[in-house]
């Protein structure tokens, strides 16, 4: 469990050369009926399962060209659905196939008459059973902590969506992307991982942090505070670059963590001055920037960069937990235990349903 992002990181970039053909050839068998009625997407998911959707909503957008939305399984299942209808895909993601809200958000959808694609790695799992159709992760072993393959895999699963429904040329360019990025999430990922480990020497001693990212890269910020709360118990959080600006830019602690992911996108304007900013205000700043690969397009470097930018956030997040020694999860005490993934949370057995979305 100790070193489980370790032994992960070290077979994402295989896993993600595994993984795309056997996604796409799943989506070739999903009902072709759905591509000339679907006209809008919700990706949605619970923890990392909404940080994957959070990732990949730019790029199965940019890809399919259709208006594609993230947002949090409750978010989804209780407050998203009143205008649901044939023309609207629902996909939940969730890697046990067990979480409540997740579940609950793919029956909201089918009592609203929306299409419904559960992304998941248990095949018999509940979540499975209530889709009308499923992407299966197949997930390498690895030893029980915080999660990283499943992010991937969910992430790669919502793109291969954005392919089945793009035209020709733009699914051919998104293959295309797909077939060259494990060699360059391989590459990057010593040099992201060797910075990572040095920012986390320097800032071991503060209690708490933030993350920043827009787009894309929200998601991967999502995903790294996630990391670094659940390997060691830190309050690490999430926050969009220009929100920054409003919000943390006035907290008292100088030195507080503060680490930038970017492509070198669409917000790259506001990060150039939002890091002198932080500078400024004498954060303790790390910016980790992804280029992409040779040939691609902006939109496609910011599109996949959730695929990549996790390197560093994984080790970080390593380095923090064995300089506290610390135990993944809190090792589940403290009123907590490994039932349903944190007990009392009741993340699997909280009631499902008991509304209706039409008031």
């Amino acid at each position: 469990m100790h070193d489980s992002l370790t032994q992960q990181a070290a077979l994402a970039a295989a896993y993600l050369g595994r993984a795309w053909p056997e996604t796409v050839e799943q989506v070739r068998a999903t009902p072709s009926s759905w591509r000339a009625s679907v006209r809008r997407i919700i990706l949605c998911g619970c923890g990392d399962s909404h940080c994957a959707a959070r990732g990949a909503e730019y790029g199965v957008g940019l890809w399919s060209g259709l208006p594609v939305r993230s947002a949090e399984a409750m978010q989804a299942s209780r407050y998203l659905l009143d205008d649901a209808g044939p023309e609207l895909l629902v996909i939940g993601i969730s890697s046990s196939g067990e979480v409540a809200r997740t579940v609950e958000v793919l029956e909201a959808a089918h009592r609203a008459r929306a299409r419904t694609l559960a992304i998941t790695a248990s095949p018999e799992s509940t979540l499975a059973g209530v889709a009308e159709a499923v992407l299966l992760l197949t997930l390498p072993e690895f030893p029980f902590g915080p999660g990283l393959l499943s992010y991937l895999g969910a992430i790669q699963a919502c793109l291969a969506v954005g392919w089945g429904f793009a035209p020709g040329p733009a699914a051919d360019r998104l293959a295309a992307r797909m077939g060259d990025l494990p060699e360059r999430v391989e590459s990057d990922r010593e040099p992201q991982a060797a910075a990572a480990e040095a920012f986390a020497d320097e800032v071991g001693v503060e209690a708490s942090g933030v993350v920043l990212g827009s787009g894309p890269c929200r998601g991967a910020a999502e995903f790294a505070a996630a990391k670094v709360l659940e390997a060691c118990g830190l309050f690490y959080r999430a926050q969009d670059v220009e929100e920054w600006a409003h919000l943390e830019y006035f907290v008292a602690s100088p030195p507080m963590p503060t680490w930038l992911l970017s492509a070198d996108g669409r917000s790259r304007s506001r990060e150039v001055e939002v890091e002198a900013a932080a500078r400024a205000v004498g954060r303790r700043l790390h910016v980790t920037r992804w280029g992409g690969a040779k040939g691609w397009s902006r939109e496609e470097r910011e599109a996949l960069s959730p695929l990549a930018l996790w390197a560093g956030p994984a080790a970080f997040a390593q380095r923090l937990m064995m300089r506290r020694r610390e135990v993944p999860f809190r090792d589940f005490a403290g009123g907590r235990n490994v039932a349903e993934g944190g007990g009392a949370s009741r993340i699997r057995s909280s009631e499902r349903g008991g509304w209706t979305t039409k008031g």
